[in-house]
């Protein structure tokens, strides 16, 4: 007993220089950006106290709702859509067939390529004057769209973006998922008389369901914390019609200076983000 209690203090002693750099990373920040968003602050001024005041104009302003709503849409479209897609392509991977190898390399390569890399490659694509897109919609004698200048089509020309990148991260993580599973499990289920789609059912989806959570959960702090694609491809615009999070704050609190109100708005939104991950964390932990 006395030798495993005095283990246990070593081990905290240990272990307290990296819980005090944690926590002072974590907690300094993140207390630092609450006190400022009661406040008045500029760069190279003083912060002026004003109680509530950030929080009511934001909740005064219609581009908070306008941005909240882009940002949530962006998020889980493009979870929706990258899981699917990924999915999709972990099914085929995990298949045996010539060159399978090779395809799982090439499948990598929209995740590790440079982010900046891709936004210019997409800009090029969704140019509205020699942008491949519209060189082929004239070849069918349809008329050229504006991809990224258009009300209508930005968020959703930026959210294709956002997928295209982000669903081998999704189709990697459960190609792994997927060749966990023992494949006794489908051969006892076929024997049983089970299809192909009642074992995707009740076998592929209940194995793959811890890590796939995992997944969604890393990449929705990833997607609703984004910043380079809509700053790279349309900073916003038009107007703020694919305005996102991230994008927002930086142009509010660093090229328009108002630190205090660029902060409230990521501690107002914070709650919602907690909510996500809290949800799926109860998901991903809940049959441990």
């Amino acid at each position: 007993m006395k030798f495993g209690s005095r283990e246990e203090k070593m081990g905290i002693i240990l272990i307290l220089p990296m819980i005090l750099y944690v926590m002072g990373m974590i907690l300094f920040p993140f207390c630092m950006n609450i006190w400022l968003s009661f406040h008045e602050k500029k760069i190279g001024m003083p912060a002026i106290f004003v109680g509530f005041a950030n929080y009511l104009y934001w909740l005064k302003n219609p581009v908070f709702f306008k941005v909240l709503g882009n940002t949530l849409i962006y998020t889980i479209a493009t979870i929706a859509f990258k899981f699917i897609l990924g999915l999709g392509a972990a099914l085929l991977l995990n298949r045996n067939f010539r060159g399978r190898d090779f395809f799982r390399v090439f499948f990598l390569i929209p995740w590790i390529l440079p982010t900046i890399v891709t936004c210019f490659t997409w800009r090029w694509l969704y140019d509205d004057m020699v942008g491949v897109f519209n060189f082929l919609l004239t070849k069918i004698n349809l008329t050229p769209v504006p991809w990224l200048s258009n009300s209508s089509l930005a968020l959703a020309s930026v959210i294709v973006v956002n997928i295209w990148r982000g669903f081998p991260f999704f189709g990697i993580l459960l190609l792994a998922g997927l060749q966990s599973i023992p494949e006794q499990l489908y051969d006892a289920a076929k024997v049983d008389g089970a299809n192909k789609t009642q074992c995707f059912l009740h076998i592929t989806l209940p194995g793959i369901k811890k890590i796939a959570m995992i997944a969604i959960l890393l990449s929705t702090i990833w997607t609703f914390n984004d910043f380079e694609i809509v700053f790279l491809l349309t900073r916003g615009g038009p107007g703020y019609d694919s305005m996102i999070l991230v994008p927002f704050v930086y142009e509010i609190g660093i090229r328009g200076q108002h630190i205090g109100k660029a902060i409230t708005f990521p501690v107002m939104v914070f709650p919602i983000l907690l909510g996500l991950i809290f949800v799926t964390s109860k998901i991903i932990f809940r049959e441990r």
